[in-house]
């Protein structure tokens, strides 16, 4: 198919403060570049919305940073339209690394060819994606989760609890799952499969959580930080395990003294705390757990729930919902930039 010369870009246009203003960011039409020896180029038909985008735009320290009319990084899946690369030809699906925008001059990797037999554009953003192999290395190879035992979870509709929720249910744990808001609850527990729902905004969280955790919580699967997790240590098992994946309440204001969690109880109760990066399992898992996704995928025993913004001049307004407490938006958050 044809390949226009300019097509939209979704770029940086100034840091953002607390949270995505408008004029933060801006839409512009810049060349499509035509691809070189081994390049194709890419139309991008989804791409993805994570809370991390925003900490790479404010320019932290921790992730890698977006310079001031560079184009939003993000993960799409999309067609290749044009090849110059005989192993990749037109037509075939891809996952790649390009960020929001419509089109991309790209090479492609063996990993990033994006089997349409195991699903479709928003199937590998969500499940098949980067939010579902994070569910499954938290949940197996860092949380080490056996048959029997309990686990909290929080953010548990998110992109990547919402599946983390589903991976704990089919490796037989008991699973408590924290969101917000009663539509969040319903939503853990009716289609997720939680075996109770807790709503962190009700004054009586704290007690609830209690009551919920019984004799013990064996492992903590932590999206959130700050006082999530502090209550969450409170009701960990003695030699509990915390798996720390993110700390979205504290990517907004990273300031607030208000955000940070009280780490005593992980003293007393000799638990462990392990964070991790997902990219540092890619090279020997990430095709072994995709594999393993798209079974349980295909046999129905996990689902992908996604909330999809129209249009690539959406991003910016899905980015800010993912720090709306109030939003109703359930799993991973994706921009549908054509259909596909």
């Amino acid at each position: 198919m044809p390949v226009p010369s300019h097509a939209d870009v979704v770029v940086l246009a100034r840091r953002p403060g607390p949270s995505i203003l408008p004029g933060d960011l801006a839409v512009e039409r810049r060349r499509v570049r035509p691809p070189g020896p081994g390049e194709v180029v890419v139309q991008n038909v989804v791409t993805s919305v994570d809370p991390y985008q925003l900490r790479m735009l404010r320019g932290s320290r921790e992730v890698a940073q977006v310079d001031v009319g560079d184009p939003v990084p993000a993960n799409s899946v999309g067609i290749v339209v044009q090849s110059a690369d005989p192993g990749v030809p037109a037509g075939t699906q891809v996952t790649t690394y390009t960020g929001w925008q419509a089109y991309a001059t790209t090479t492609i990797g063996p990993a990033e060819v994006a089997d349409p037999e195991l699903g479709g554009p928003a199937d590998w953003l969500s499940v098949l994606g980067p939010a579902g192999i994070t569910a499954y290395v938290g949940v197996h190879d860092v949380g080490r989760l056996r048959s029997g035992e309990a686990m909290l979870i929080s953010a548990a509709t998110g992109g990547v609890g919402g599946v983390a929720v589903q991976l704990a249910k089919a490796a037989g744990a008991r699973v408590i799952a924290v969101a917000g808001g009663r539509q969040r609850i319903a939503h853990a527990v009716q289609v997720l499969g939680a075996d109770t729902g807790l709503d962190y905004r009700d004054p009586a969280f704290p007690d609830q959580l209690r009551e919920a955790a019984g004799d013990g919580i064996d492992i903590y699967f932590d999206n959130v930080g700050g006082r999530q997790l502090t209550l969450a240590l409170s009701v960990l098992r003695n030699f509990g395990r915390a798996v720390l994946c993110g700390s979205v309440s504290s990517y907004a204001r990273p300031d607030d003294p208000a955000g940070g969690a009280d780490l005593t109880e992980a003293v007393f109760r000799r638990i462990t705390l392990r964070g991790f990066i997902v990219s540092d399992y890619y090279p020997a898992r990430r095709q072994p757990i995709r594999a393993e996704l798209g079974a349980q995928l295909s046999a129905g025993k996990i689902r992908a729930v996604v909330t999809e913004f129209p249009g690539l001049d959406s991003a910016p307004k899905a980015l800010a919902t993912l720090f709306d407490r109030g939003g109703s938006q359930l799993g991973k958050r994706i921009v549908r930039i054509t259909d596909g």
